[in-house]
C-alpha cells in the first residue's frame, strides 16, 4: 500500500491573524497553540469559539424542528397507551446497535410491549424486508419503528402498511426523490428539513427522538430516565465517522464525559477492560471500544452488542463482553487476510490513473468489504469500490474522500443495482454478476467526468507554525479541549521549520524529540545527525491516543 511519507503531497499552511489569536489566548484562558488551532479553523471570534468548545448540551435545537416528528412521537404515544406490539428495526453496525438500544431500552424501562431485531446483513440483508415484515406481523407487531434504516425501504413499508402495520422511520441516510409510506419519516437530511443541522448519525437521530417522546411523554406518565442514553450516542456518532462539529461535537463530547464518569453497567465494564486513566485521551478510549462493540453479529435478530449495552448485570455484561473480545480478535485476523488479498490483486491489477477505482473479489467475506474498502481509498487517495461476488450476486461498498458524492454516483447508474444506499463519501449496494462489468464501466467514467481533480489531489492543511520547545507535554495536554477529534475535526497539524536533524534522538529504538516520541509511517529513514542538516516536519499530537506521542504525517529536507 501507498505510505504517506514522501507522497506527492502539497502542504497548505493556514493563514491566519496573530491579533485573533491574542484575543482568544487571553479572553477565552486557552494556550497560544489551542488559540492557533480555532483561528486556522474558523473559529477567530470570541463567540464561536467559546461555543465550540463549550459544546453545551443547551445549544442542541429543538428536536421536534426535525421533518415529522410530530407524527412520529404522536404514533409512538398511541402504541404504548395501547398497549400496542413495537419492533425496533436497526442495522449490525455500532451506530444501529446504539441507536436500537437508545430507543428499545427507553420503551422497556416504561413497560412498553416491545421488541428489537437486527437483521444480519449478510444473509438478511440491510434495513427491512418483506420477510421481515410478515415475521413481524406474525408475532403481532402494530408498530415498527427503524432507527439508522428505513428511508429507502418504500416496497416493504407500504406492505407492512398493507398488514395494518405503521411504521416510524428514524434514519440518517440520504432521502430518495420519494420518501416511504410511513406514519413519520424522521431524517435531518430530508430536503424540506428546517433543523438546523442535517449530519446527526443514526443514534443522534434516535436520541433526539427519544429525548422528544419523553418532553411528551412526560405529561401523560413517568417518563423514561434515559440514564446512558447520551453515552451510547456519543459511541455510535464517533463510530460512523459523522462531522464532528456542530450537534455532533456536543452529543459526543458530553456523551463521552457519561461513558468515563457514570456507573451504568455497561460502560463500568468496557471501561475496566479497555484500562482507561486520567491520561487516556477521548481518541484512546474510542479506538479501544469501537472494535468490540463492532465485532458483535445477529443471529435470529438478537445482536450481542445491544445485550451488552442494555445489561443490569455486571456478570451479565462481563460474560457477554469476554465473547465480544474473542469474535473482535477473529475478526481482525478475517479483515488482515481479506486486506492481504486487496492489497496483493490491486498490487498485480495497478491502481490506474484514473480518478476512481473499481475491484471485483471472489467470496471477500462481506463483513470485511468496507473496510478494506476505506483503507485503499485512504491510501490511494481517490474513490474506491470493492465489490465482493458471491454466485450470481455481489456485494459492493464504496469509499471516497471528501468532496465527491458516492451517493450521487450509485444513483447516476441505479440501473445496474439491485439496491444501494449510504452517505456521500461512504455507500453500498447490491449487484447482480450480470451486471458488474457494465456497472464498472459506466461508473468509472461518470467520476471521470463528474469529479474535481482538486478532490484527489493529495493536501496536507497545516494549522500553523511550532517550535520544538513547544512539544512538551503540559502544551500538548492543553490541546484535549479541542477533543473528539475525528471527521472535520481532525487532530491538530503543525509544521516544525528548519529542525536541526540531530536533535531526533533515537533512544531503545524509539525517536524522540524533547519530551515526545515521534512515530509514523513518515519518519525520515535517511536522517542525520549532522548538526548542519535540517529538515521541516509536519506533525501531528496524540498518536495513537497518547498524549506522549506524535505523528510525523510528512517532512521535507530544508535547503
Amino acid at each position: 500500500m501507498m505510505c504517506p511519507g514522501m507522497a506527492k503531497t502539497n502542504w497548505k499552511l493556514a493563514s491566519i491573524d496573530n491579533s485573533d489569536v491574542k484575543r482568544l489566548e487571553y479572553g477565552l484562558g486557552i494556550s497560544a497553540l489551542t488559540a492557533t488551532v480555532l483561528v486556522a479553523r474558523g473559529f477567530g471570534s470570541e463567540g464561536n469559539a467559546r461555543s465550540f468548545l463549550e459544546s453545551s448540551l443547551e445549544a442542541l435545537g429543538d428536536p421536534f424542528l426535525l421533518p415529522d416528528m410530530e407524527p412520529a412521537v404522536d404514533r409512538l404515544i398511541h402504541a404504548v397507551a395501547n398497549d400496542d406490539h413495537i419492533v425496533v428495526l436497526g442495522h449490525d453496525d455500532v451506530d444501529g446497535m446504539t441507536a436500537t438500544t437508545i430507543v428499545f431500552g427507553a420503551l422497556k424501562e416504561i413497560g412498553a410491549d416491545v421488541a428489537y431485531y437486527i437483521p444480519d446483513s449478510p444473509t438478511e440483508g440491510l434495513g427491512l424486508s418483506r420477510a421481515l415484515v410478515e415475521r413481524f406481523k406474525k408475532s403481532g407487531a402494530r408498530l415498527i419503528v427503524t432507527v439508522d434504516c428505513g428511508i429507502s425501504c418504500k416496497e416493504e413499508i407500504a406492505f407492512a402498511r398493507s398488514l395494518g402495520i405503521d411504521t416510524i422511520v428514524t434514519d440518517h441516510h440520504e432521502p430518495p426523490e420519494e420518501l416511504p409510506p410511513a406514519v413519520a419519516v424522521v431524517d435531518a437530511k430530508r430536503r424540506d428539513s428546517t433543523y438546523g443541522f442535517r449530519d446527526l448519525a443514526g443514534c443522534g437521530v434516535a436520541y433526539r427522538f427519544i429525548e422528544a417522546f419523553t418532553r411528551r411523554y412526560r405529561q401523560i406518565a413517568g417518563p423514561p430516565s434515559l440514564d446512558g442514553t447520551l453515552g451510547m450516542a456519543a459511541l455510535g456518532s464517533y463510530a460512523d465517522r459523522v462531522p464532528l462539529i456542530g450537534e455532533n461535537r456536543i452529543l459526543v463530547r458530553n456523551g463521552m464525559r457519561q461513558v468515563l464518569q457514570k456507573r451504568a453497567v455497561p460502560f463500568a465494564v468496557l471501561k475496566s477492560h479497555v484500562w482507561v486513566d486520567e491520561e487516556s485521551t477521548m481518541s484512546e478510549v474510542f479506538s479501544k471500544i469501537m472494535p468490540i462493540l463492532g465485532a458483535a453479529r445477529s443471529d435470529g435478530g438478537g445482536n450481542l452488542g445491544c445485550e451488552l449495552l442494555l445489561a443490569t448485570e455486571e456478570d451479565d455484561a462481563e460474560e457477554i463482553l469476554t465473547s465480544l473480545v474473542m469474535e473482535c480478535e477473529r475478526k481482525k485476523e478475517r479483515a488482515r487476510r481479506a486486506l492481504e488479498r486487496v492489497e496483493e490483486h490491486l498490487a498485480a491489477v495497478g491502481a490506474g490513473s484514473g480518478k476512481s477505482l473499481v475491484l471485483v473479489e471472489e467470496h471477500l467475506p462481506n463483513k470485511t468489504v468496507g473496510f478494506c474498502t476505506s483503507k485503499v481509498s485512504e491510501s490511494l487517495g481517490k474513490p474506491v469500490v470493492i465489490i465482493s461476488m458471491r454466485g450470481e450476486k455481489g456485494t459492493g461498498e464504496a469509499r471516497g474522500p471528501k468532496g465527491v458524492d458516492l451517493v450521487d454516483a450509485l444513483s447516476a447508474n441505479k440501473r445496474f443495482l439491485l439496491g444501494y444506499g449510504g452517505h456521500k463519501q461512504a455507500a453500498g449496494f447490491s449487484i447482480e454478476r450480470s451486471k458488474v462489468d457494465e456497472f464498472k464501466a459506466s461508473f468509472t467514467d461518470y467520476l471521470e467526468g463528474k469529479l474535481d481533480p482538486s478532490v484527489i489531489r493529495r493536501e496536507i492543511r497545516i494549522d500553523g507554525k511550532l517550535a520544538a520547545d513547544d512539544l512538551k507535554i503540559a502544551s500538548l495536554k492543553a490541546l484535549l479541549c479541542l477533543e473528539p477529534f475525528g471527521e472535520e475535526n481532525r487532530k491538530p497539524v503543525f509544521l516544525l521549520e528548519n529542525l536541526d536533524a540531530g536533535v531526533l534522538k533515537e533512544i531503545d529504538g524509539t525517536m524522540r524529540l524533547g519530551e515526545v516520541t515521534l512515530c509514523g509511517g513518515a519518519m525520515p529513514a535517511d536522517r542525520s545527525s549532522n548538526p548542519g542538516d535540517k529538515l521541516s516536519l509536519v506533525v501531528s499530537p496524540f498518536a495513537d491516543g497518547s498524549v506522549r506521542s506524535v505523528e510525523i504525517v510528512d517532512w521535507k529536507s530544508a535547503k
